[in-house]
């Protein structure tokens, strides 16, 4: 995986989630091991790539600061990316959800395997 590349998906993801309203959005970690972290509606989710796929991880409101993902999630396609966040965060899919996650489908650059 091209380095640039990926960094500038998790950009794209990520101005995309702050389009979204979302309370709290940030690119942790660095190279390779970049993800991003988001929260609301007292959940989180971190978002990275292994092998090629996307993985979401997913938590709920816990004091417990070392509990594992209630679930995680891996996708292909990075367009996916934003509607399953949105749909955690809020387990809604309205038609201005469903029209954000469309739009940014448009703006996700594929990259070559690498």
């Amino acid at each position: 995986m091209n380095i640039d590349e990926y960094l500038q998906e998790l950009w794209q993801i990520k101005d995309a989630l702050v389009q979204s309203k979302i309370e709290c959005v940030s690119i942790r970690g660095e190279n390779l091991a970049s993800f991003i972290y988001a929260e609301a509606q007292s959940r989180a989710v971190e978002i990275s790539k292994d092998d090629g796929e996307w993985w979401l991880e997913f938590w709920d409101d816990s004091e417990d600061e070392d509990a594992p993902p209630v679930k995680d999630e891996f996708l292909e396609d990075g367009s996916q990316v934003v509607g399953k966040v949105l749909h955690w965060f809020y387990q809604i899919h309205d038609a201005k959800q469903e029209k954000q996650s469309l739009a940014f489908s448009d703006t996700i650059q594929p990259t070559s395997a690498g």
